[in-house]
C-alpha cells in the first residue's frame, strides 16, 4: 500500500504512516472518506477506522447512471463485501447517497450494498441521508447473507424511498439492513431512523426499523438479538411496517424492543414487533406505541412460535436495565444503561 499524508499529531500519525495490508493481523487502516470509498479495490480485506469519519462532502460527489454521492460498497450481489470492517468505536457522519434519479436500474444503497459472510462491528455512522430507488435499502447495509454478523453498531439517519418505474416496484427497507438472510444475525445495535416510502397505489414496501426483511433460510437461523429501534416510519398506502422488521420470511426476534411512531397508517399491516411473518419466531420482545399488536398480520402454520411479546406503557419502561426485555443484556461491558434515557452502547464515541 502506498504511504499517504494523513493528519497531523500523535493519534493518526503524518507522512508515511503505515496503511495495514488488509490482513486480520494488520488490517487497511481509514482515515476519511476516500479511505471508506476505497474499501471498494479489495472487498475481502480487513479494515479499521483510526478516527471519526466526515463525510460530508458526499452530497458534492457525482456518479454513473445520474446517481449522487457515496457509491455502495460491493456494490450488488454478485460482487458483495466479504471482509471486516472494525468500527474501533468510532464514528462515520454524514454519509450522503442519492439515487432518486436513476431511471435506467434499480440501486440497493447503504454503506454497503451487499455484503456475504463478512463483519461490521463497533461502528456508529450518524447523519446518513439517503434517498433509495425501490431497492433493499439500510444505513449499514442494503443486504447481508451468508452468515454476515453486524454486532455493536449504532445508526441514525433518514431513509426516502423513491419507487423504480419498471416491473414489480418492492423495498425492503431497515435503519440497519433492507435484507437479512442466510444465517446472518444483528446483535447488540439500535437504530434511530425517519424512513418515508413515498409510494403510489402500484408500489409496495416493506418498512422495518432494523430490517426491512428477513428471509429465513433451511437453518432458520436469522436472528436479531439484544437490539432496539427508535423513530418513524411513513407508508401513505400499501406495504409492511415494523417496529424491528417490515416482513418475516421465517427467522426471529429476541430480547428485544421497539420504540417507532407510524405514519400514513396506509400500510396493509402494522405490528410493534413485525408487520407481516411468515413465519417468525419472537420471544421477549415489546414495543412502546400503537398498534396495539406484537405482529400485524401472521401466515396461519405450525412454525410460528411468539413468545412474551408486551406492549409496554411509556417510554420510560425502557430505561435502566430493569425492564425484562433487556435482563439478557450484558450491561458490564456492551451496554449503559441511564436512569433518565434508553440505553446506549459503551463503544459510542
Amino acid at each position: 500500500t502506498d504511504e499517504k499524508d494523513v493528519c497531523d499529531g500523535d493519534d493518526c500519525g503524518g507522512p508515511g504512516v503505515d496503511l495495514g495490508d488488509g490482513s486480520e493481523e494488520n488490517p487497511y487502516k481509514i482515515y476519511d472518506c476516500e479511505d471508506l470509498q476505497n474499501i471498494q479495490n479489495d472487498l475481502e480485506g480487513s479494515y479499521i477506522l483510526m478516527n471519526d469519519i466526515d463525510c460530508s462532502d458526499t452530497i458534492n460527489w457525482k456518479q454513473e447512471d445520474e446517481g449522487k454521492g457515496f457509491v455502495p460498497i460491493g456494490v450488488d450481489y454478485q460482487t458483495p463485501f466479504e471482509g471486516t470492517l472494525d468500527g474501533n468505536c468510532f464514528e462515520i457522519n454524514n454519509l450522503y447517497i442519492d439515487f432518486s434519479e436513476v431511471t435506467s436500474r434499480q440501486r440497493p444503497a447503504g454503506l454497503f450494498a451487499s455484503v456475504h459472510g463478512g463483519k461490521i462491528h463497533d461502528l456508529s455512522l450518524i447523519g446518513a441521508d439517503i434517498k433509495c430507488n425501490s431497492s433493499s435499502t439500510g444505513i449499514i447495509a442494503a443486504d447481508i447473507q451468508q452468515e454476515t454478523l453486524i454486532e455493536r453498531v449504532y445508526v441514525k439517519g433518514n431513509i426516502y424511498v423513491h419507487f423504480f418505474n419498471g416491473p414489480n416496484p418492492s423495498a425492503y427497507t431497515g435503519g440497519i439492513v433492507g435484507t437479512l438472510g442466510a444465517n446472518s444475525q444483528i446483535i447488540d445495535s439500535y437504530s434511530d431512523v425517519y424512513i418515508d416510502a413515498k409510494i403510489t397505489s402500484n408500489d409496495e414496501s416493506k418498512l422495518g426499523g432494523i430490517a426491512g426483511l428477513i428471509m429465513g433460510g433451511s437453518q432458520n437461523n436469522e436472528r436479531i438479538i439484544r437490539s432496539y429501534s427508535v423513530g418513524d416510519l411513513l407508508s401513505p398506502y400499501r406495504g409492511l411496517m415494523g417496529g424491528i422488521v417490515g416482513w418475516s420470511i421465517g427467522g426471529s426476534v429476541e430480547d428485544s424492543f421497539s420504540i417507532i411512531e407510524y405514519g400514513g397508517w396506509g400500510a396493509s399491516y402494522i405490528g410493534g414487533i413485525v408487520g407481516q411473518a411468515a413465519p417468525i419466531h419472537i420471544s421477549n420482545c415489546g414495543w412502546n406505541l400503537p398498534p396495539y399488536i406484537c405482529v400485524g398480520d401472521i401466515y396461519p402454520g405450525d412454525n410460528n412460535d411468539v413468545q412474551g411479546c408486551v406492549r409496554e406503557d411509556g417510554i420510560s419502561t425502557f430505561y435502566g436495565s430493569d425492564n425484562p426485555v433487556v435482563t439478557s443484556w450484558d450491561f458490564e461491558n456492551v451496554w449503559e444503561a441511564h436512569d433518565n434515557d434508553l440505553p446506549t452502547l459503551r463503544c459510542q464515541s
